[in-house]
């Protein structure tokens, strides 16, 4: 029972580092959002090198 609990856990971590990896290969640059100091309302959303 215990072997079975492991084995379920293994791809429970399979499957998010899936996701994981999914996400970044769809959103590869992260993103800043350039904001109005003014207003505080956000202007742009600029992609970021860091």
């Amino acid at each position: 029972m215990d072997n079975n609990r492991r084995k379920e856990n293994m791809s429970e971590v399979k499957t998010l580092n899936y996701f994981k990896r999914q996400v970044r290969a769809v959103r590869p640059r992260k993103y800043t959002y350039a904001c109005n100091p003014s207003t505080g309302e956000i202007t742009a959303r600029v992609p970021c090198c860091t």
